[in-house]
């Protein structure tokens, strides 16, 4: 429930700010806090399938832990796929056969 209210305060400030600000700022500010929602609704999700009790330091820290946790396996599953892409020896034509 807190996450939903995080989430409407944050599209009101976006509101406010786009009122008020020149078209630069209002995309940055737009994509920062759209940036500082996902994260937070992910991490929502994440820790939202583990027995966390978020009314306490201990809890809290586990939530924390878990969603870094979770965090550092999304990294390395990007620079694992990434990797295997750039080595890969992709021919002119757009396919990755090494049949000539």
């Amino acid at each position: 429930m807190n996450f939903i209210i995080i989430a409407v305060l944050a599209f009101l400030g976006v509101f406010l700010a786009l009122k008020w600000n020149n078209i630069r700022t209002k995309l940055a500010f737009y994509l920062i806090t759209l940036g500082v929602v996902f994260i937070l609704l992910i991490g929502f999700f994440v820790v939202s399938g583990k027995n966390v009790d978020m009314s306490t330091v201990d809890g809290v820290s586990g939530a924390v832990k878990t969603y870094l946790s979770w965090f550092s396996q999304v990294g390395s599953s990007v620079m694992r796929v990434s990797s295997y892409a750039v080595n890969q020896e992709w021919k002119g034509d757009g396919s990755n056969s090494t049949e000539e």
